[in-house]
């Protein structure tokens, strides 16, 4: 067999081969196989206007046709991955305003501490965010992968907003990014948490122990201090309604509650010790320590504190700690010498 006839036989073999192929319910062509270039290069412009938009499709005749019909159908799957649809966004606005809830009843009983019983605490319901998007209209085009949004924080307050814009998974993640600077402030500054507090009145108790101490020390003493949220002592901070202008009636109205938690018959007591209970809820005013005998005698102390305000405790905002040594880091007190006089020291 010479090398003309062997290389004939090779296509018509190869020919045989192909013949089964069917692309879109049409058989490969007809042309001798021999006639057909085996490795064809194809340039796809994009866009004809920007020659660097472009692709190169590569490979024997019937696979040409197979890669095009698969690239729309990959810049749909991949715009939908990476820039949601409408009504992705959509359910996950909804999400966001209601506090992602499905991630409260679905986690483990272990994330479901760090929840709240109120997706966003100190916020009511008819005061979170309120997310819109704005369309086009007309007959004017806008690019597809390119949204504007309206971000109201409070949507009772509608003149006060911000815009964001891109595509639905950037607009989202801009939101997030926005709303955990906002509610992280002084999270890692301390200025920047007076400036968060500032305007509202503060409310400080003071506690002494009255008897059962022991003769030569000092009767021991507390304090617990807390923010009236909702109120405020500067007039410029009420414009907007977002709070109200403490009066005098306030103040009588807080000390007579005050009283009647705590000037008991018998007196309310505290029994101060060495563990620790504190509770932290920003969106309410309250960021105090209390040193208790046992935690539940903290909790019990805290408890008094909230309902001052009506507000029962949660215990996503509860910590409870003790040191690792209490012999060391409380040790008992000694007798020193001041000006002569010997007094209890430590």
């Amino acid at each position: 067999m010479t090398l003309e006839s062997f290389r004939i036989a090779t296509y018509k073999k190869m020919a045989e081969e192909e013949a089964s192929t069917i692309i879109n319910q049409q058989k490969a062509t007809d042309d001798p196989l021999r006639n057909q270039p085996l490795f064809d290069v194809y340039e796809l412009l994009l866009n004809q206007s920007n020659k660097d938009e472009r692709l190169f499709l590569s490979g024997s005749e019937p696979f040409i046709p197979l890669q095009t019909s698969l690239l729309k159908a990959t810049e749909l799957i991949v715009d939908w991955r990476v820039n949601w649809s409408e009504g992705n966004f959509k359910k996950w606005a909804k999400a966001f305003e209601d506090g992602f809830i499905e991630f409260q009843t679905d986690s483990s009983s272990e994330l479901k501490k760090l929840w709240t019983k109120q997706p966003w605490p100190g916020i009511e319901k008819a005061n979170r965010p309120k997310i819109v998007e704005i369309k086009v209209h007309g007959n004017r085009k806008a690019r597809p992968d390119f949204k504007v949004v309206q971000f109201f924080e409070n949507r009772q307050i509608l003149q006060e907003w911000l815009i964001f814009s891109g595509s639905y998974s950037g607009i989202a993640a801009q939101i997030i990014n926005w709303w955990n600077q906002k509610a992280g402030e002084g999270a890692n500054s301390g200025k920047s948490d007076v400036i968060k507090r500032s305007g509202h009145p503060e409310v400080t108790l003071y506690f002494r122990q009255e008897s059962d101490f022991e003769k030569g020390f000092q009767p021991v003493q507390g304090k617990i201090s807390f923010d009236l949220m909702e109120l405020t002592d500067n007039p410029s901070m009420t414009g907007k309604g977002k709070f109200k202008l403490i009066t005098e009636k306030d103040i009588s109205n807080l000390g007579k509650k005050i009283s009647s938690i705590f000037r008991t018959k018998p007196p309310y007591t505290w029994s101060k010790g060495k563990k620790q209970v504190a509770y932290h809820d920003w969106g309410q005013g309250y960021n105090f320590l209390i040193y208790c005998s046992t935690h539940e005698e903290g909790e019990r102390l805290a408890n008094a504190v909230l309902s001052i305000q009506g507000h029962k405790l949660d215990e996503a905002f509860l910590k409870q700690g003790e040191a690792k040594s209490p012999e060391k880091a409380y040790p008992p007190p000694k007798e020193i010498t001041v000006m002569g006089y010997a007094i209890a020291g430590f």
